[in-house]
């Protein structure tokens, strides 16, 4: 197992790269709400994953997606939350 972890601003995303498996699981973990730049810079590492965060049409919801399918989702109504999501490698 190869853990990688990428820490911006108020959140981190880290990558669980199951050892002879084809996924990798991810975390994003965020300690205030997100922001515009946060979000782009999220989205510049969970590129190399396929994924993307995309706001949604309320203010402060995000959902994690991966090509069309969407794997988690943070209505915005907490500080801080978690999203997950495991991944083709």
């Amino acid at each position: 197992m190869t853990i990688t972890t990428y820490s911006r601003g108020d959140f981190t995303l880290t990558a669980d790269d199951h050892c002879g498996s084809d996924q990798v699981t991810l975390t994003v973990t965020r300690t205030a709400p997100f922001t515009d730049d946060g979000v782009r810079r999220l989205n510049n590492e969970l590129a190399d994953y396929g994924a993307e965060l995309i706001a949604g049409s309320v203010a402060g919801r995000y959902t994690l997606y991966v090509g069309s399918e969407a794997l988690d989702y943070d209505p915005g109504t907490d500080a801080s939350a978690v999203l997950t999501a495991t991944v083709p490698r």
